[in-house]
């Protein structure tokens, strides 16, 4: 009797959670389960509604030879970080003390046609600049130290692709600039920038560009020719400062997010100049990424190890956030069978 009582009272549970949240989160943990039992993925979820956490899950840690024993793994998050810097320019212009018709020259003159440049082109992947992160068609100059002035160089080396203003081309070192920026005008360093304006303000665990390394690193595995998992080799951090140097996780994501779309952050007037509008996909430090009927805004972000998505549903106000660290399956693929999940499909 006891047992069908407390089955009833689950069941129940079950029903209310999904009338509230519109998910499934009973298939998606079918789902979910499926994944893990054939050890197709290594990685964190979680789900808010509301600004309340409803759906957490952890897959894979007992993969791994030499198993991380974290209680709360943190993940790079790789180009989710170019949301927190669009958020802090944001944040400078409501201040005043910063434009988006500012021109770079202002910060940067010795940039190619620095002078043509603007903040908001910068924002929105159109200023014409290449990619530092690639140098000579090789990401690998990024996986140990290289200095400010170096990477600068390489920014003023590639110069300028196109007329500013007239194209797209997605540009790291466009973000590399803003963060360059920030720092200019608080006279600290981004990860300090970003402890005082976000992480802290919001409660967040989160580390940034001024660790190297971090105990609670979920770190970055892939598949061997002999089955075995083993460690890859990933951006060292002050590399990809603003760009992609953000250890986080999920949940903290989901908040991050919530508290942006609900004006804890930026004011609605400068959230929606960041979003994407029309066919726009990128926006000025935003992605559109919806599924169906379902508007989601967000980033993604690749590592060499980690994939990440955070995206955030204004009109059913839920987010969701994944970090995946090792992976048999492609992260589009995974990614549909989450959405594919929750919402029934």
């Amino acid at each position: 009797m006891k047992r069908y009582l407390l089955l009833l009272c689950l069941c129940l549970s079950f029903v209310y959670l999904k009338a509230q949240s519109n998910i499934d989160t009973l298939r998606l943990s079918d789902y979910l389960s499926t994944i893990e039992q054939n050890g197709q993925c290594i990685g964190s979820l979680a789900i808010m509604k509301d600004g309340k956490n409803i759906y957490t899950r952890r897959l894979g840690k007992d993969l791994l030879r030499n198993k991380q024993e974290i209680e709360y793994p943190l993940y790079r998050v790789g180009s989710i970080t170019k949301m927190f810097t669009a958020v802090l320019i944001y944040q400078e212009i409501e201040k005043g003390r910063l434009k988006l018709e500012d021109k770079l020259s202002d910060y940067f003159p010795e940039i190619p046609r620095a002078g043509d440049i603007t903040i908001y082109q910068l924002l929105e992947h159109t200023a014409g600049l290449g990619d530092y992160v690639m140098k000579n068609g090789t990401y690998s100059w990024m996986l140990s130290y290289v200095p400010n002035s170096d990477i600068m160089e390489e920014i003023i080396r590639q110069g300028i692709l196109y007329e500013p203003g007239t194209d797209f081309k997605y540009s790291n070192s466009g973000y590399y600039l803003l963060a360059n920026i920030l720092r200019k005008i608080h006279k600290k360093a981004y990860f300090e920038i970003l402890d005082e304006e976000i992480i802290r303000p919001l409660g967040l665990f989160v580390s940034a560009s001024g660790i190297i390394s971090d105990s609670d690193e979920a770190l970055p595995y892939e598949k061997n020719a002999a089955g075995e998992w083993v460690e890859v080799p990933d951006f060292y951090f002050l590399n990809v400062m603003g760009v992609g140097d953000i250890l986080s996780s999920p949940e903290n994501i989901n908040l991050f997010l919530h508290a942006l779309f609900t004006g804890k952050l930026i004011s609605k007037e400068y959230l929606q100049i960041m979003k994407p509008y029309g066919d726009d996909r990128h926006g000025r430090g935003m992605m559109y990424m919806p599924y169906h009927e379902h508007k989601y805004y967000g980033h993604t972000g690749d590592t060499f190890g980690v994939h990440s998505i955070g995206v955030y549903n204004e009109q059913e106000d839920i987010s969701i956030a994944v970090s995946v660290n090792g992976s048999t399956i492609p992260f589009s693929e995974f990614l549909l069978g989450i959405f594919d999940s929750i919402y029934g499909k």
